[in-house]
Formats: C-alpha cells, structure tokens, sequence
C-alpha cells in the first residue's frame, strides 16, 4: 500500500563499519540519502567511536580504499553496506582527515597494507592466545583421557546467524506454504503476502534483517489511517497499551505508532544468533491471529 511505501522511504538508512583492529561493529544512522555522505564525515563519526585519528583511518568497501572526499554516491554505499576499518601503521595522528599517504592509489585492491600493520598485530596476538587456549583443553582433554575419565560429547558446529535467517525464511516459506522460497532484497527486506485468517482478505507481512544487530523483525500493519480527534487519539493510545500489558496480546512482540506515516504496527523481532531454525515459523501462527484480533479490534478507530 502507498502507506508502507511512505513508512520504508522515511526508513533511516545506515551503513556498517567492522573494526579489523578488534572485530566491533559500528552502526552510523543516516536521516538523509547516502549517496550525500561524505567519507570524511564518516572518519570523524569513527574518530569518535574508536578513537582512531581521521587520518590514521583506512576506509575500505568492495576491496577498494575510499578517498577522503568522496560521496556515498560515487562509491556505491547502499543501506546496510559494510565498511571495513583498518589504522595506517607510522602515522603520527592528527585530526586532518586528508590522505596521509598522496602517492598510494585510492582505488587499491583487497585490504589495505594498513592490516599488516597494528591491527595485524592485534589480530595475531588475538590468533595466539586463542590456539594457546585451544592447546591447554587439549591438554586437558588428553589427561582426562589417561585417567579413564569420561569425555563429554562435543558440541556440533554453531550456525552463523545469516545461514540460521536462511533456515528460518525457509522453514516460515513453509509454514505459510508460499510454494517460493522468500528472498530479501538490497534493503535486507521482504513483503510476504498472506491471506487474513479470519475473513480471508489479502495482507502483508514485512521481514527486514538488521545486518548490524543480526536481527530478523517480522511486522504488519494493523491500522493504516490514525483518528484525527484528540479523544479519540487518546482512547486509540489507551486501547493499545491495555493489550500490549505483559505482551498478553502482542503474540511475544509489540506494538508501535508512526505519527508521521499514520500506521499502528505490531511487530516481533528474533535474534538470529541465538533462536532455533524453526522458531520464526512456530511464531507465524500466533502473529497473524493476533494480527487479525488488532485489526478487528480498532476497525472503528479507522474512519474517525
């Protein structure tokens, strides 16, 4: 509907950066497109965040090392892209945000030398304590061993939480029995058609993963147009919070108002690190009916 075109195209846009020094992820919110960001603006977000110097920074996306004074536009950035960070190694810090090193390409492939510098050293020292680590329950394990001591059974090998999203869309796919895996575009974002199941009309169901948090939010729209007198605003608010105590009738998820888009959403999010791969679609039932309990319950609310 032209609501939820209004509700995603004021949606913020963001992009992700990943420290190589340290393995953090840095999530800067843009209110505006990103073609207009600057990557200078971004090094002095990360300036902050890190405490890196800008000019100490090595900005990299899709192999390529971006130049101080370019635009989001002209290097590709998109919603949810992933920046990588990397500190240039022997560079006295300052605040300057021009390129420390004039002679060096700006379009220089794979990662930048400044990953054989101190964040290469970070991340061998990190490598060494992890096998050191690994070595002493070896040890362990073998001296249990030769005392006849019983072994516990080792734990199979941990999803990542992009390969346990897949499982999960499939396994709601076919929950939902859409005949067609789901897949998510550009925006990390899927509309998955349903039909209500109280009076059959036709809905929507959205899915947006947040790359940065590896969540996976599932919502709709319970009523697409808010009251515009005060009273009945306020009767509206009442309404909502009364059934959103203790999560009673929220399905485990929540309720939220767009005053600008004139939406009620109701919403559940998953952690996609640590539920099971069937958990989206053992929720799926319990959302859509109480999707149609809050769209009955504020019909009356919609042509006031």
């Amino acid at each position: 509907s032209n609501s939820f075109c209004t509700l995603l195209a004021m949606a913020e846009a963001y992009i992700v950066v990943v420290n190589n020094c340290d393995g953090r992820r840095y999530k800067m919110v843009m209110q505006n497109d990103l073609g207009a960001l600057t990557i200078v603006r971004v090094k002095r977000y990360l300036h902050s965040a890190t405490g890196i110097a800008p000019n100490a920074q090595v900005l990299t996306f899709n192999n390529v090392r971006l130049a101080d004074d370019a635009t989001g536009s002209e290097v590709g950035l998109f919603d949810g892209a992933v920046v990588f960070l990397d500190k240039e190694p022997d560079v006295q810090e300052t605040n300057d945000v021009h390129d420390p090193l004039p002679h060096r390409s700006s379009t220089q492939h794979g990662r930048s030398q400044a990953s054989n510098g101190s964040c290469h050293s970070t991340a061998v020292e990190r490598l060494l304590r992890d096998q050191q680590g690994q070595l002493h329950e070896i040890r362990g394990l073998l001296e249990r061993v030769a005392t006849g001591a019983t072994l516990s059974p080792v734990p199979a090998t941990v999803a990542s939480p992009l390969e346990r999203l897949g499982r999960n869309l499939d396994a709601l796919a076919a929950e939902l029995k859409l005949g067609s895996p789901i897949e998510l575009d550009h925006n990390s974002t899927a509309v998955v058609p349903f039909a209500s199941p109280r009076d059959g009309s036709n809905a929507s169901l959205l899915l947006t993963f947040d790359r940065a948090t590896n969540r996976l939010y599932m919502y709709s729209a319970v009523l697409s147009r808010l009251p515009t007198d005060a009273a009945e605003k306020v009767e509206l608010y009442e309404t909502l919070l009364e059934g959103a105590l203790l999560g009673r009738e929220m399905a485990g998820g929540g309720v939220g108002i767009s005053t600008q888009s004139q939406l009620v959403l109701l919403s559940i999010s998953f952690d996609m690190f640590h539920v099971s791969d069937a958990a989206v679609a053992a929720a799926a039932a319990p959302f859509l009916a109480a999707f149609d309990h809050w769209t009955h319950k504020l019909e009356r609310f919609a042509g006031l």
